[in-house]
């Protein structure tokens, strides 16, 4: 309950973020992994959905051979935002959140990066 409690104040907090308004920032994590990139997209989703999140998560493809996931508050906009690109014979993940107080989030995606 805390935690939709969380999204919810956060969707108040970081007004309608766009994906790309996410990126414009640096990025809060960043990092390479030997898993390919679905690999590490269903890594990500079974992380998040076994207990960290309790709202709505949106996967999307990008243009260059990745997938972009979102984990979207109130007003369906992104809080949180993880893009897995191919990268080698594996993937480079960059992820990016809407307010510090989120990072628990990158958490479950730093587990994903082996």
């Amino acid at each position: 309950m805390r935690k939709l409690l969380l999204i919810g104040v956060c969707s108040l907090l970081c007004g309608c973020a766009t994906p790309g308004d996410l990126r414009k920032d640096s990025a809060d994590f960043s990092a390479t992994s030997a898993m390919s990139v679905p690999d590490v997209v269903s890594c990500i989703v079974q992380n998040w959905e076994s207990g960290t999140v309790t709202a709505n998560i949106s996967v999307r493809p990008l243009r260059d051979e990745g997938t972009s996931l979102m984990i979207l508050g109130g007003y369906m906009q992104p809080i949180v935002l993880v893009d897995v690109r191919k990268s080698g014979q594996g993937s480079h993940i960059e992820s990016f959140t809407a307010a510090p107080f989120l990072q628990s989030y990158i958490a479950d995606v730093r587990k994903c990066t082996a």
